[in-house]
């Protein structure tokens, strides 16, 4: 993300040039370790979790557009979010 500098108006405000000169003195901070990149990547990875969605683990036959069955995949992507199949993926009742 880059800074926007602007020309403030009055006697006290600091030419533009000053600005730039005080920008480009700062130091980079440091990166991310390989270690923390991939620690962040984890954390926000939620590969599959539309398709978990639509799967219920009482459907059985083939996959609808808006059902299907609980795989072995889903049922670990599940675990991994702490969703109980049984209670978070069953159809409404009413």
């Amino acid at each position: 993300m880059a800074p926007t500098l602007i020309q403030e108006p009055g006697p006290d405000a600091r030419p533009i040039e000053v600005k730039r000169a005080e920008l480009a003195a700062v130091s980079a901070a440091p990166g991310l370790s390989a270690d923390e990149v991939a620690a962040i990547r984890a954390i926000g990875d939620n590969t599959g979790c539309m398709t978990l969605k639509g799967a219920a683990p009482d459907y059985e036959g083939d996959a609808r557009a808006d059902r299907w069955p609980l795989s072995d995949e889903l049922t670990a992507l599940a675990r991994r979010w702490g969703i109980e199949p049984a209670r978070d993926l069953a159809p409404a009742t009413t």
